[in-house]
């Protein structure tokens, strides 16, 4: 299994830049109250060094990170927020959920994937599997992955378009302070559909400076937009009671020690993320126990109707912010549908791959035979049976591209044509075989061909030949007979099957004592494959 990262970036080691704002205003948001709440490449490298000069994005396996502070941007306006210069190395990157990015592991650079964004902390967290647990890196860990089409920060902030903008443009937020929200100014830094990472430097007083917000949270500078409103005097005392119901109802996702399921799982799956390795631990009633919690939830917040957006709790964590699993909850039915149903199509891949394609000497038997494409579908078929109760439990109907599947096949088809046309006739050469199949013992060839007819019933015996004459003889190392054996070959012409093929098979006799030897039987060689294992096809004389 490939080994893949799941990447939350943040940032606290460098120095920000500063910015201008109103005298007055700028006070009122430094006395803000904080509230609380709620795979794969790898290269060899060395360590990265402690220092570092700004250039453009390495490819050079050996990592030349930097602690360095990045430099301030030049002064702006009033009320007008610099966009902020994060990685010493590539300071205009605009760090975006599921971009792919490389951080630095015990000596290797592994591949991994942005899945959370949090600055205001050490600079990158990161997953090496699945819901395990989190590991952090530095900014002087991580690099951009080459080739890669980043979105990148202008040199100065623009002004955007609202509920629809773009990193690099300045806006105001709402943060809550003294019993209700007040706007603050900022800039875009990444998106994620409606919700919006910005950076607001005069923060909340508690070195703060990263905020995820939902469009409703965001407006352009001198928009008439109310933003949030609330009924309620104090949001956190709304968010304890929501907590309270929740613990009340026993709300859950399962065994959290066996899978880790919370809300990340329809987080990432949201997202496409594409980690194959839930999937095939998760039975149906680990799925049913999942779906009952998100429902328990979904139960829990309908007393709730001013959570959703209300957002006192961590709001550095986009996976934990109320509003974020509001989105999550009303959709969860469809996340964990479309999970199933991306895992049920990886799974019919190999199949089709496998079965459609020739490896090496390797020939899948529905290449081989003339109706192979039909059976081809039936084992696809076959192997979403067995993921069929798991499907179930969401009405997962996976969308399979025959069309795609047959073109595949197809080319399998021709390769093995021009595979047959390049082989040698007769039995002569036999792959796999170093020995010529040339010499003659009709005892055995007879035995060979009654063997060769009860694999293939409706074949037809073209040709057979020995390995040799007598047979060779095997010992001990005390020169005492253990066994003695030689190969049989067969020529054989099958009307299911697309050409002729060449099938060979091993006759044995045990040395019984006293220069004698017991009734030999037929196998297929040491390690008994299955009796109808092909060695080559070959063009019919």
């Amino acid at each position: 299994m490939k080994k893949l990262a799941w990447l939350a970036l943040s940032a606290s080691v460098l120095a920000l830049p500063t910015v201008t704002t109103a005298g007055t205003f700028g006070k009122m948001l430094g006395g803000f109250k904080q509230l609380q709440g709620g795979s794969d490449t790898q290269q060899q490298s060395a360590p990265p060094s402690s220092s570092s000069k700004n250039t453009k994005s390495r490819s050079s396996s050996q990592p030349e990170p930097s602690t360095a502070s990045p430099s301030p941007t030049a002064t702006v306006s009033e009320n007008t927020v610099a966009v902020p210069r994060l990685h010493a190395d590539h300071p205009a990157i605009a760090w975006k959920i599921g971009d792919p990015v490389q951080v630095f592991e015990k000596g290797k650079w592994y591949t991994g994937t942005v899945a959370n964004l949090n600055y205001d902390k050490r600079p990158l967290t990161v997953r090496m599997e699945l819901f395990t647990d989190l590991r952090w890196w530095p900014w002087n860990e991580i690099k951009p992955v080459d080739g890669y089409s980043y979105t990148m920060l202008p040199a100065q902030s623009t002004q955007g378009t609202e509920d629809a903008w773009k990193a690099g443009d300045q806006v105001e937020l709402q943060i809550f302070w003294g019993n209700r929200f007040n706007w603050a100014p900022g800039v875009v830094l990444s998106t994620d559909g409606d919700n919006y990472y910005i950076y607001a430097p005069d923060g909340t007083g508690k070195n703060e400076k990263y905020f995820w917000k939902h469009k409703n949270q965001v407006r352009n500078a001198g928009s008439a937009k109310v933003g949030w409103q609330t009924t309620q005097p104090d949001p956190n005392r709304l968010v304890q009671q929501y907590q309270d119901e929740v613990s009340k109802r026993g709300c859950s996702f399962g065994e959290p020690n066996q899978i880790y399921l919370n809300w990340a799982f329809l987080w990432d799956y949201d997202h496409s993320f594409n980690f194959e390795d839930i999937m095939p631990r998760l039975k149906a009633k680990d799925l049913k126990s999942v779906l009952t919690g998100y429902e328990c939830y979904a139960k829990a917040r309908q007393n709730f109707p001013e959570l959703p957006v209300s957002a006192p709790n961590k709001g550095n964590s986009i996976v934990g912010r109320y509003d974020v699993q509001a989105q999550l909850i009303a959709k969860h039915k469809e996340i964990i549908r479309s999970a199933v149903n991306r895992y049920l199509q990886n799974v019919v891949q190999p199949v089709a791959r496998g079965e459609s394609q020739i490896s090496g000497d390797w020939v899948p038997r529905p290449l081989a035979l003339t109706n192979g494409f039909d059976l081809l579908k039936q084992n696809i078929v076959n192997k979403l049976a067995e993921y069929k109760e798991l499907g179930d439990v969401v009405g997962a109907q996976p969308s399979i591209d025959w069309n795609e599947i047959k073109k595949m096949y197809d080319t399998g088809v021709a390769d093995m044509n021009t595979k047959i046309a390049a082989s040698s006739p007769g039995l002569q050469q036999v792959n796999g075989y170093r020995m010529p199949f040339s010499s003659h013992n009709a005892t055995i060839e007879k035995k060979a061909s009654a063997y060769a007819l009860k694999q293939f019933p409706k074949a037809k015996i073209l040709a057979t030949a020995t390995s040799r004459t007598d047979m060779e003889i095997i010992k001990t190392n005390l020169g005492i007979p253990q066994y003695r054996y030689l190969y049989a070959a067969a020529l054989v012409k099958h009307p299911d099957y697309r050409s002729c093929f060449k099938y060979t098979v091993r006759y044995k006799e045990d040395y019984a004592g006293g220069g004698k030897y017991a009734a030999g039987i037929i196998d297929k060689g040491p390690g008994h494959i299955s009796p109808t294992a092909i060695e080559e096809f070959t063009r019919c004389p």
